[in-house]
């Protein structure tokens, strides 16, 4: 496959999900049109195989908020996974999705309509 045709365009949305140890990503490549999109779910430690560490970031981030000494940190709301996402270096994300398919070209989802 070409490299232009594993470049992803937009990320459409992300969600890590801590108890499955899963990430679930829906994205554009730049051939994919606007009403399409990938949707794909990659075990986290796969992520980390391939060296990449936002998710390390990301909780180093969200042990700094929630778990400092800072005494006003019964106002966060521990469930809410939104901190989760709003920490994850987008960019960093890209680079290891476009790394993982251009590795693995089979796991490349199917496009679906949005």
């Amino acid at each position: 496959m070409k490299m232009d045709v594993m470049e992803i365009k937009d990320l459409v949305e992300y969600e890590i999900n801590e108890s499955s140890q899963t990430l679930k990503v829906t994205f554009r490549l730049l051939q994919d049109c606007e009403d399409e999109v990938r949707i794909d779910t990659i075990e986290l430690n796969e992520i980390k195989q391939y060296g990449y560490s936002f998710l390390d970031d990301n909780e180093k981030k969200f042990n700094e908020v929630f778990l400092g000494e800072d005494d006003e940190e019964d106002e966060f709301d521990f469930g809410d996974d939104d901190f989760l996402e709003e920490s994850i270096d987008e960019q960093e994300l890209v680079s290891f999705l476009t790394e993982y398919y251009i590795l693995n070209p089979r796991r490349l989802p199917d496009t679906e309509f949005f």
